[in-house]
């Protein structure tokens, strides 16, 4: 676990005039297939390449911590990256370190895709909190049960098994939608309203 208490670097949010920026993300991203690549040996190097390059990318933590197979992190969005942008450098680089510098017995990789999602100010000390007690929190709850549980909370969909799940949210959405878009292109989808795929 990594924890930035350097406010300095939170000044680069506040040199764009009159543009006022402050973003929190929280973001989730796993090892290829879930391995458990990420060992005791590798975590504290692996965590601190981390903190430099979300440094470098203009991106201020709070923290970063994680389990053998996936990674959190807090982080202070840089108003001229989009999230896609960031999370594309640190994978593609921290991978590359850890190849590069033998620090696994495995080629390492990580899984494509991420999860991230907004933090406001008032859960902000929750999201900090949650992140450092990740191993703890993963005695009690693996990883998938929750990653489905943030999928759920933020009402996306999720493959499981080959089925697609949908929050209760999402499937009003969607039935109120092709009510009054009978043409649209979501009909493309095998969208089928069971109780099943309503979570």
């Amino acid at each position: 676990m990594i924890k930035d208490h350097d406010l300095r670097s939170f000044k680069i949010i506040q040199k764009m005039p009159h543009s006022y920026n402050k973003i929190w993300i929280h973001a989730i991203w796993s090892t290829k297939k879930r391995l458990p690549f990420i060992t005791p040996d590798i975590e504290k190097p692996l965590f601190q390449f981390l903190a430099n390059e979300f440094r470098e990318s203009g991106c201020p933590f709070r923290i970063i911590n994680g389990m053998p197979d996936h990674i959190h992190c807090l982080f202070l969005l840089n108003p001229k990256k989009s999230i896609a942008e960031i999370m594309k450098q640190i994978k593609g680089s921290s991978s590359h370190y850890i190849n590069e510098q033998n620090l696994s017995p495995d080629k390492f990789a990580w899984q494509t895709g991420y999860a991230a999602y907004s933090v406001s100010e008032s859960v902000l000390d929750k999201a900090f909190r949650y992140i450092k007690n990740q191993k703890q929190h993963h005695q009690h709850k693996a990883y998938q049960n929750e990653f489905e549980a943030f999928i759920k909370l933020h009402h996306y969909s999720y493959l499981k098994n080959g089925v697609r799940y949908f929050s209760k949210a999402k499937c009003l959405f969607i039935l109120s939608y092709l009510k009054t878009h009978p043409n649209s292109c979501l009909k493309r989808y095998a969208f089928q309203k069971t109780s099943n795929n309503i979570r």
